[in-house]
């Protein structure tokens, strides 16, 4: 019941939503490239950090919403307190080192660009 349960909220609310989401931020990604600037797409930079911390949050939701009972903090001596804590500290640090090294490849880019090799710019 859980799997058709899960299946029914991805396929019929999940997937339209984040589908829909991507395909927003692609338009506005290629609308900035086309008008020029140094040819570093961002559009990795959000997706990477956004799937993996969205595969955090489903597979730790139980414990992000304390859905647990005793039984789980008696068997591995671990709180419930801290998953949801944990899991928007790895999230922080998965968008920000994502946009460090957006940043980056922009310096990088830009450097190029300056220095008169625009073929080499998304090298």
């Amino acid at each position: 019941m859980w799997f058709v349960i899960c299946v029914i909220l991805h396929d019929g609310v999940g997937w339209p939503i984040y589908a829909l989401a991507d395909r927003v931020l692609t338009r506005r990604a290629r609308r900035g490239a086309a008008r020029g600037g140094p040819g570093v797409t961002w559009i990795n930079h959000v997706r990477a950090p956004t799937v993996i911390s969205g595969l955090l949050f489903v597979m730790f939701a139980p414990m992000i919403f304390r859905l647990g009972n005793s039984y789980f903090e008696g068997v591995t001596g671990f709180s419930e307190n801290v998953y949801l804590w944990n899991w928007l500290v790895v999230s922080a640090i998965l968008f920000g080192a994502s946009g460090v090294l957006f940043l980056m490849r922009l310096g990088r880019a830009r450097r190029r660009v300056t220095r008169g090799s625009p073929s080499a710019v998304d090298a």
